[in-house]
């Protein structure tokens, strides 16, 4: 067994092989107690080897940082104007592990201004997540992802903008889907956009959505499927048990000429079976 306290007590004046050895007890053991020295050691470890050793306590921070979450989640916010791509990644991912409502500012701020699309991403991930538990910005969490699906120029922004408004939106959102659809020149993203609306009540769109995923490449397929597993595993909104009937046929024909989707397609009908049975 660890010594815990004497590990927490040495961890800023050990080497950087030791502080990894001690961040992996510290997150296996789940040593709660050690997330403010962390926290306060973060812009003093050892840079070498990329910042690992940094993005390792990032990492642990987000799992044992809750007890102290105001103190380590303000220390973490701090990081989100880091240079490096991968430290603000990580950080975005840890913050909303820990549920620091306080980052929702901080993330819409990124998805418009930071460089990176992957940290954009990181940022809408993010976003769902913290506006889940605080329903009082999603209005401003909506706008911002509006504002990203119709003007970024990543179209894995825009695609998981379209993803993010589905699950934080309502029947409300769909005219504005709509005239998104309409400037929208990527098939994938229109197909993301039309899974978005089916989502949300609009059951035209199971049409276009099926289309698109019946004629796209394996890369835009993969996506595509990804996102409506997530949406079905959230619990399908407007869904009906008829309408459910019809994407089950519609994906059954889309296995049958992609058959290097057949795995994910036949674990979604699965899903929507069961969503069935829940609705009877």
């Amino acid at each position: 067994m660890c010594n815990f306290t004497k590990l927490i007590d040495s961890f800023s004046s050990s080497s950087g092989e030791e502080q990894a050895f001690a961040l992996d007890k510290f997150l296996e053991f789940e040593v709660c107690e050690s997330a403010k020295m962390i926290a306060d050691s973060l812009n003093n470890l050892d840079k070498d080897d990329n910042g690992a050793l940094q993005i390792k306590a990032i990492n642990t921070l987000g799992f044992i940082g809750r007890q102290d979450v105001a103190y380590v989640g303000s220390t973490l916010v701090e990081l989100l104007s880091h240079v490096d791509d991968v430290t603000r990644f990580e950080t975005l991912d840890a913050l909303a592990e820990l549920g620091y409502l306080p980052a929702i500012e901080k993330a819409i701020s990124l998805i418009e201004t930071d460089t990176e699309w992957l940290v954009r991403v990181s940022a809408i991930e993010a976003l769902v997540t913290l506006t889940e538990l605080n329903s009082q910005k999603v209005k401003d969490t909506i706008d911002a992802l509006f504002k990203a699906l119709k003007d970024d120029s990543s179209v894995v922004v825009r695609d998981y903008s379209a993803w993010a408004i589905a699950v934080l939106g309502d029947g409300r959102s769909i005219p504005a889907l709509d005239e998104c659809f309409k400037g929208e020149n990527e098939e994938r993203v229109q197909a993301m956009i039309s899974l978005a609306k089916l989502y949300l009540g609009d059951l035209n769109s199971l049409e276009t959505y099926t289309r698109i995923l019946s004629r796209a490449s394996s890369e835009t397929v993969t996506p595509l499927l990804n996102a409506l597993e997530d949406l079905l595993s959230r619990g399908a909104k407007q869904l009906s048990n008829e309408d459910a009937t019809l994407l089950k046929e519609k994906l059954h024909n889309i296995s049958e000429i992609a058959s290097e989707n057949e795995v994910a397609i036949q674990r979604i009908m699965a899903m929507i079976d069961t969503f069935k049975a829940l609705q009877s």
